[in-house]
């Protein structure tokens, strides 16, 4: 395999982790004094970064059969942040 053929990969590994970590601080910060929602979200967050990491990284799941698999962790993982806000604004009548 040649080396330029991995950078891709790369790339996808950096965008998840600078969506998990964009995603950490605000999570952090706003249910700082309610820790089960907190450790519930960052726990999700996490997981699915590490997720999103091991898809684009291994070569298993570069086919066409796991494309589904590929995108619905990258949709899931962003979509995360809208159900913690509307789980904030609910919870706490901001809505």
């Amino acid at each position: 395999m040649y080396p330029v053929l991995s950078l891709p990969r790369f790339d996808y590994c950096g965008i998840a982790f600078l969506t998990v970590g964009s995603f950490v601080p605000w999570l952090y910060y706003s249910f700082y004094c309610h820790w089960r929602p907190q450790v519930i979200y960052l726990s999700i967050v996490i997981v699915l970064g590490f997720g999103a990491v091991i898809v684009s990284t291994f070569d298993f799941f570069a086919g066409p059969k796991f494309r589904p698999l590929r995108a619905g962790n990258k949709m899931i993982l962003k979509e995360i942040r809208y159900w913690s806000h509307i789980f904030g604004m609910v919870q706490w009548f901001i809505f």
